[in-house]
């Protein structure tokens, strides 16, 4: 990938909720972000995908 590639990727993931970004240093000038993973942004499309399964099986 390129390096273009992946901060699309990151941006994309930071607007639909499941990256959650800071800012957590001491000195302002340092601009580092910081991710981790918003842990029920998954699990609600997990649901959700389940929930889409179920529906396409009765209609079938």
């Amino acid at each position: 990938m390129s390096i273009d590639t992946v901060k699309r990727t990151f941006s994309k993931l930071e607007k639909m909720g499941y990256l959650l970004v800071g800012n957590i240093n001491k000195d302002l000038r340092d601009k580092t972000k910081w991710y981790t993973i918003n842990d029920e942004k998954p699990e609600e499309l997990y649901f959700e995908m389940r929930k889409k399964v179920k529906t396409r099986t009765r209609n079938s």
